[in-house]
């Protein structure tokens, strides 16, 4: 079960990461512009500790 728990939480965080950045800088992924200001280059691993473990 704490697998199941981890796994799901590792989908909403990075869901919710996508989102926050696709809003933060206000392009899709692979979206092209010349208004924009700044560039989605992608990310780095991160660990966080919650209740169901590191993530």
């Amino acid at each position: 079960m704490n697998s199941k728990l981890k796994s799901l939480a590792v989908l909403v965080m990075n869901a919710y990461m996508e989102t926050d950045r696709d809003e933060y800088i206000n392009a899709q992924k692979y979206e092209r512009s010349l208004s924009h200001e700044v560039y989605r280059n992608g990310y780095y691993s991160r660990h966080y500790i919650v209740s169901v473990g590191s993530l």
